[in-house]
């Protein structure tokens, strides 16, 4: 059984969406080294979604999430990260740092 504090972390805070929308992402990865990767997410949220990437982000870091068009673009911080080593690859989870306007879900 999920203690109180388990259960109200695990709950969303709206829908969710497994959508594979094409993204850039730009940053400083774990290393400190400055990138920028065209990618695409995973599953989307009114507040963020997850993506995949090439490189090893540090949780609580910064990344600039935007569409390949330029018409989006915004601040998100990272929150979790699961490296697949098969691929060489990782699911990131984000949380976009202020309100956003043009996001899939708004």
């Amino acid at each position: 059984m999920l203690s109180n504090s388990s259960a109200s972390r695990n709950r969303r805070k709206g829908p969710r969406r497994y959508l594979k929308l094409k993204i850039v992402l730009s940053g400083s990865d774990a290393l400190g080294e400055s990138f920028t990767e065209s990618t695409e997410t995973r599953v989307v949220t009114m507040d963020g979604g997850s993506f995949v990437t090439s490189r090893r982000l540090r949780i609580g870091s910064t990344v600039r999430i935007s569409t390949p068009d330029g018409k989006f673009n915004a601040p998100a911080a990272v929150r979790n990260s699961r490296h697949d080593a098969p691929s060489s690859t990782y699911t990131c989870g984000f949380s976009f740092e202020e309100e956003v306007h043009g996001w899939v879900l708004r």
